[in-house]
C-alpha cells in the first residue's frame, strides 16, 4: 500500500503522503468489491471460481442437469463463506443458502436449500453422527442432484477425519474408505483458499479503516508492516501459523476495529489527539488494535484447529 501512495503522489503533485494513502486504500477497496468475490478472495482463487461458475452456465445452455458440489478448503478468514455466497448469486440460484449447523439435522437443512446452496461448514462434527445416520444423509444428499448446490468446507483435507468415532482400527479403515469415495464421486470441485500474507492482512486492515471514515498515517502503516510481518513468521506451540489461528483477514478487520476504538478511548479518558486528525489512526493506535485482537479469546470455533493436522 505504500508503493501505491508514493505513485498517487507523484502523479496528483501537492498531494500529502496522507491523503494519498487513503485514496489508494479507497481505490484499492473499491477496486476489490468490482470482481465480485472480494473483500476476502484472493486472485488466484477468483479465476478458479469463475471457471467453476462458466462450467455450471455451459451446461444449463446446452441442457445438461448440473449438480454442483463442490470443496472449499483454507483457515479461518481466508474467504470460503464469502466466496459461497456470492457463488450463489452468479449461479443465479433463487433459493438461500442455508448453513447446516444452523438446522436441527441435515435433512432439515436439505429440504430448507432446495433452489439454492447447502453449506457443510463443519465436517468435523458432521462425521461425529452415528455412522448409519450420517451415510444414510450423506447417500440422500446424493440423490438430491441439481436440486441444490452443496459446498463443503473444511479447513484442511481430512479434517472430517478426525469425527469417525471409533477406535477399530479396521472399522476406522472402512469408514475413511467410505467418505473418501464419496467424495471423489460426488464433490469433483476442488477450490483451495491460501493463507493471506501479510500484505493482504495489512491491507484488509487499511480497507476495513476506510470503510469506517480512517486512514493510517504514514508512520502507522510502516509500524504496521513490522509488526504484521512479524506475526507472519509466528507460530502456536501446536505448530498452526498465528495469523492462521487467528482468522487471516478476520484478524485484520478486528485489529482495525480496536485501533479505532483506540483512538476513543484515547478522547474520552482525557488524552489529547494533538496535531493528529481525528480520522487518523496512528502508530499507537494501530499497535494497540494488533496486541488487543492477540489479547482477545479465541472463538471455540478456532480453537480445534491447534490440535494435530490432519
Amino acid at each position: 500500500m505504500k508503493k501505491q501512495a508514493r505513485d498517487y503522489q507523484r502523479e496528483h503533485p501537492g498531494t500529502s503522503y496522507t491523503a494519498a494513502l487513503a485514496a489508494v486504500t479507497s481505490t484499492a477497496a473499491a477496486g476489490a468489491r468490482s470482481t465480485g468475490w472480494e473483500p476476502l478472495v484472493r486472485p488466484e482463487v477468483v479465476g478458479r471460481l469463475d471457471a467453476l461458475v462458466l462450467r455450471y452456465e455451459e451446461g444449463r445452455r446446452v441442457g445438461e442437469e448440473r449438480q454442483l458440489r463442490a470443496v472449499f478448503t483454507g483457515h479461518a478468514g481466508t474467504g470460503k463463506t464469502t466466496a459461497a455466497g456470492i457463488l450463489a448469486r452468479k449461479l443465479g440460484l433463487a433459493g438461500p443458502v442455508v448453513w447446516a449447523s444452523s438446522n436441527r439435522d441435515l435433512r432439515d437443512a436439505m429440504d430448507a436449500a432446495e433452489g439454492g446452496v447447502l453449506v457443510l461448514e463443519d465436517p468435523h462434527a458432521l462425521f461425529a453422527l452415528p455412522w448409519d445416520v450420517m451415510t444414510h444423509a450423506l447417500t440422500e444428499l446424493a440423490d438430491r442432484g441439481s436440486r441444490l448446490a452443496v459446498i463443503w468446507m473444511q479447513y484442511n483435507d481430512g479434517d472430517w477425519d478426525r469425527g469417525l468415532g471409533t477406535a477399530d482400527d479396521h472399522e476406522r479403515s472402512v469408514r475413511r474408505s467410505w467418505v473418501q469415495t464419496y467424495l471423489d464421486t460426488n464433490f469433483v470441485e476442488r477450490v483451495v483458499f491460501p493463507s493471506l500474507s501479510a500484505q493482504d492482512i495489512v491491507d484488509v486492515l487499511a480497507a476495513h479503516a476506510a470503510d469506517a471514515g480512517y486512514v493510517l498515517t504514514g508512520d502507522a502503516t510502516e509500524v504496521l508492516d513490522r509488526k504484521i510481518i512479524e506475526l507472519s513468521t509466528m507460530s502456536t506451540p501446536n505448530g498452526v501459523p498465528v495469523l492462521d489461528r487467528y482468522g487471516n483477514a478476520r484478524f485484520g478487520r478486528a485489529a482495525a476495529e480496536a485501533a479505532i476504538r483506540h483512538i476513543s478511548e484515547r478522547t474520552t479518558t482525557g488524552g489529547s489527539l494533538g496535531l493528529t486528525d481525528p480520522s487518523e489512526l496512528t502508530p499507537g493506535d494501530v499497535i494497540a488494535g494488533v496486541d488487543a485482537t492477540l489479547e482477545e479469546p479465541l472463538r471455540q470455533t478456532y480453537l480445534w484447529i491447534a490440535g494435530p493436522q490432519a
